[in-house]
Order: structure tokens, then sequence, then C-alpha cells
């Protein structure tokens, strides 16, 4: 993938996850590897849904060591 087609694909995902359509969001910034945007996700599960084992996932594989320690 070249680095336009990523920042393409990332945009896709931040309009995605913006219009609340979280898992396809989520999908694309794991593909991209777009860190950011697996930290935004895994914020979205712990804080608004209540769900801080799919977000421990999610901040593992955004590498968030602060998160993943709380």
């Amino acid at each position: 993938m070249t680095k336009e087609e990523k920042i393409k694909l990332i945009r896709v995902g931040n309009e995605l996850f913006n219009s609340g359509k979280i898992e396809k969001a989520i999908k694309i910034f794991i593909h991209t590897d777009y860190k950011d945007g697996i930290n935004r996700v895994a914020d979205y599960y712990y804080y608004e849904e209540k769900k801080p084992l799919i977000a421990f996932n999610y901040y593992q594989k955004a590498g968030n060591k602060k998160m993943l320690d709380e």
C-alpha cells in the first residue's frame, strides 16, 4: 500500500468513526496500523460503552502502555 492509499483509507476510517460506524472504522485502522485511530476506538469502548475488556484489546494493538497499566 502506498502512502497516499494509506492516507485515503485513514480518512475513510475517520469518517466512519465520526458517523458511528465503529466496527467498519476499526477494520481500516488495524489494516493501516493507524495507532491514533485504534486508540480512539479503544477510548470509545472504554468510556462510552463501558466495555473495558474490548478496550484493553485495542489498547494492546495500539501499544498504549499508559491505558493498559490503568
